[in-house]
């Protein structure tokens, strides 16, 4: 069995190989596929502004604490710093240079 860095490390390989090929299958079904699908995953962006800072008050609920904690009463603090920001910036990337690569 592999440790959960090596494991997490293949995690993150197969996100940026997924991203790629999302990149370079951009346009098999028609000019502007990609940005179709880039505007479509923007329209959530109000929603959850919407659900947290409006419905929800800027607080997750209570409910959300039993999902992601051991105790059921904390979530603790969080640890990875700028990382997931440089891993959602690595697949956006990984896609772009690969429509370049293949449609440009």
């Amino acid at each position: 069995m592999e440790g959960p860095d090596r494991a997490s490390r293949r995690g993150r390989g197969a996100g940026l190989v997924n991203a790629f090929l999302l990149g370079a299958g951009a346009d098999v079904w028609g000019s502007g596929t990609l940005v179709a699908g880039a505007i479509a995953i923007g329209l959530v962006i109000p929603v959850f502004i919407f659900r947290h800072f409006i419905q929800d008050k800027g607080v997750f609920p209570p409910q959300m604490l039993a999902d992601l904690s051991v105790d059921g009463k904390s979530i603790g603090q969080p640890k990875a710093g700028m990382l997931p920001y440089v891993a959602l910036a690595g697949g956006v990337l990984s896609a772009t240079v690969a429509y370049v690569i293949f449609w440009t």
